[in-house]
């Protein structure tokens, strides 16, 4: 699909779409975007685990000398699917990144964890933005011989996906049994206050400017999808949290790590199938700018990821898109 020039992208750029498969053994990789060429940062320069084993396979990476900052994109590519998914690790906590650019935003982030090489699995609900461009970045700001890992970048288009709720409506609907205030809050101040990354609807559930202890809490439902996904709010630390509840045992929790971002989650829910739940949001957090929200929450199930042939780096790189 060709993109008709816009402020983002005054050229017409080819896109790319679902399905996204990107494996990064030598000579694959087709359209990646570096400060040089990409043929410099695939390889197997440093042991890397996964899940405890050491992996042999190539990866993209930013190993290496260098005197400046380093990023590389991906190719520009439509949101027609509903989840990304990658294998990351960075040596350096507040250096190494990646990000998801939707329209020249960075709407999800995720950090390097810092020590060894150690592949994690990023999940990203972005069925939020279906419809618009994005980049996946890889960014290395560490000056100091860190560096980054990436691979398997994925996407997904959910099967049987049920919305929850996104708030959209501008009122609390019959699932929530406990709110944060008589409304959902307008985003529009929040966005003007920290960036149109946070303009992802007009309203979602938080507990922002709201005094004491909150609770945003729904019903009971049951679970009838193998996952559950929603973005959060994080505003808060620990104090700040998502839980899901069956029998009054939290079974799945995320917990706030006061990013000031977004946060994409994703839980595995298909063990608690045919059960009762109840989804809470709690912030206990003392600070008046402590806090947490809630948006676009859905349940689903993820099919088998697709396989298709891959294309060269060497057949990018004729086409103008190896950097």
């Amino acid at each position: 699909m060709a993109l008709p020039g816009r402020p983002y992208w005054p050229e017409p750029v080819e896109l790319s779409g679902h399905p996204l498969y990107y494996d990064f053994q030598r000579g694959q990789g087709a359209g990646w975007v570096t400060g040089g060429r990409i043929f410099g940062h695939v390889g197997h320069p440093q042991a890397v685990r996964y899940r405890r084993s050491l992996l042999v396979e190539d990866y993209l990476h930013t190993y290496g000398d260098r005197e400046t900052w380093g990023t590389i994109n991906s190719p520009p590519f439509l949101i027609d699917f509903d989840e990304l998914t990658f294998r990351f690790s960075g040596t350096n906590r507040n250096y190494t990144l990646a990000r998801l650019l939707v329209d020249g935003q960075a709407v999800l982030v995720e950090k390097g964890h810092g020590g060894e090489l150690q592949f994690e699995n990023v999940n990203w609900p972005v069925w939020t933005w279906r419809g618009k461009v994005a980049v996946l970045q890889f960014r290395d700001d560490d000056l100091e011989g860190g560096f980054l890992a990436a691979d398997h970048v994925r996407s997904l288009r959910y099967e049987g996906r049920e919305v929850l709720d996104d708030f959209e409506s501008g009122e609390y609907g019959e699932l929530w049994e406990e709110t944060f205030g008589d409304r959902p809050a307008p985003l529009a101040p929040l966005a003007r206050e920290r960036g149109l990354a946070f303009l992802v609807g007009r309203r979602a559930a938080t507990s922002q400017s709201r005094a004491g202890a909150q609770e945003l809490r729904s019903r009971p439902f049951r679970i009838e999808r193998d996952h559950m996904s929603f973005l959060a709010f994080d505003f808060g630390g620990t104090a700040t949290r998502v839980e899901l509840r069956v029998d009054g045992k939290v079974m799945r929790e995320f917990k706030g790590g006061r990013s000031r971002r977004l946060q994409g989650v994703v839980w595995g829910v298909g063990g608690l199938r045919g059960r009762e739940a109840v989804l809470a949001v709690i912030d206990n957090a003392k600070p008046a700018d402590a806090w947490i929200g809630i948006d676009d929450i859905a349940v689903f199930d993820r099919p088998s990821v697709p396989q298709p042939e891959s294309i060269t780096l060497e057949q990018s790189v004729n086409k103008g898109g190896g950097g």
